[in-house]
């Protein structure tokens, strides 16, 4: 019908550490978790140095997220920038003369059309090289130009030499403000402050800009200081677990597989029901005071007209169902895989579905961690090594 078909682009995981986020391997974290430790510009910028149109994975190394902020970001991008815009207000005031670097400014220009051409391919990975070859131009001809010995030199040439070339490194710095916006938007800003435009947009790129007095810049980029997994990832198993002792059993009235079960689960929780399904595997008379471990964030839910307001967990190798006995530890005592801490909010048992732990040489493991209480190990006899728990 002659409508263009619109192109989309869209992008694998994002993984960490080459891992997809998962809670219950607690390499989950929100944006807003990440932003509590590290600026958005940070990962804005590492983001956009990964993206192209292809359908791939970006990983969030937090080595490599260290080193694009600190060494790239900062150390080309916003060094230029800050140093230059310092410069220029502390020796000057404003920008007065810019030089006619007739070649170089040819030569960023063309950069320019490609970051420009870039965007509307949504390929942001090759934006952001050609940012970072404009900013690498800057920086070369700002040290090769070394202003701060013209500034103080007796000959008059010299010192208008020096102005005009911090007068076109203002410029410069002021168009990568401009380019770098959609990726840096607090960047851009910053720098338009210093430069005293309320503004930017793509037609306000010159290399002609003069004013008559430059604010100080504020700080452009924040240093990021001993990056570590363990400050963003969710240290923090999904499941809330804790000591609880059947002190009823009963069968349910609507299904032949299940039982009810009255269980006592300590101070914090008090007494709750849980519909569990063992009857098949179990005799009352074997559950009736026994300790062992339950689930106590899951969300409740009504099984064939019972509700069940937690979880009893059991291994299961497909011949043999067994409990996990806590039966030194106190009712209602925290249980947990060493080194991880129990999650508090509540969890579907399609998240719990996803949570893969094991009975290896009768104890509970999760990636390699044992559960246990402070008391003891939390163990699981009579079902074959490598058993699920459930």
């Amino acid at each position: 019908v002659g409508i263009p078909v619109p192109k989309l682009t869209t992008h694998g995981w994002i993984t960490v550490n080459g891992e997809k986020m998962s809670k219950s391997r607690g390499t989950f974290f929100t944006a807003k978790d990440f932003h509590k430790l590290y600026p958005a510009e940070a990962l804005r910028f590492y983001y956009a140095s990964h993206l192209d149109r292809k359908v791939i994975d970006v990983d969030i190394n937090f080595t490599d997220f260290m080193a694009v902020n600190n060494n790239v970001l900062m150390g080309c991008l916003g060094n230029f920038c800050y140093r230059v815009l310092t410069f220029a207000e502390k020796n000057y005031g404003g920008v007065k003369a810019v030089a006619q670097e007739k070649a170089r400014t040819k030569k960023v220009e063309a950069l320019i059309d490609n970051v420009k051409e870039s965007y509307q391919k949504q390929d942001f990975k090759s934006a952001v090289k050609d940012i970072l070859k404009i900013a690498d131009i800057g920086n070369s001809y700002f040290q090769n130009a070394e202003p701060w010995k013209g500034k103080g030199s007796d000959d008059a040439k010299e010192r208008q030499k020096a102005e005009e070339a911090v007068g076109w490194c203002v410029n410069l710095a002021r168009n990568l403000a401009i380019v770098a916006a959609p990726i840096l938007p607090e960047f851009s800003q910053k720098t338009g402050k210093a430069l005293g435009d309320k503004g930017f947009s793509w037609k306000d790129i010159v290399f002609g800009w003069k004013c008559k007095k430059l604010g100080k810049i504020e700080l452009l980029v924040k240093k990021i200081e001993n990056v570590k997994e363990s400050d963003v990832k969710v240290e923090q198993f999904p499941l809330n677990l804790v000591v609880g002792k059947i002190v009823k059993v009963k069968d349910h009235s609507n299904a032949d597989s299940l039982y009810l079960l009255n269980v006592d689960l300590g101070e914090d929780f008090g007494k709750k029901q849980v519909v569990a399904g063992l009857k098949k595997y179990m005799q009352p008379k074997e559950l009736i005071n026994r300790k062992v471990v339950f689930c106590v964030n899951m969300k409740p839910a009504k099984l064939r007209g019972e509700l069940s307001e937690a979880m009893i967990l059991a291994a299961d190798d497909s011949e043999c169902v067994a409990l996990l006995e806590a039966e030194k530890s106190k009712i209602g005592q925290e249980v947990c895989f060493k080194g991880l801490e129990n999650s508090k909010g509540m969890v579907t048992f399609e998240d719990f579905k996803g949570i893969t732990m094991q009975v290896l040489q009768e104890k509970v493991v999760f990636q390699n961690k044992t559960l246990s209480s402070k008391t003891e190990d939390i163990v699981c006899k009579g079902v074959k090594e490598g058993a699920r728990v459930y």
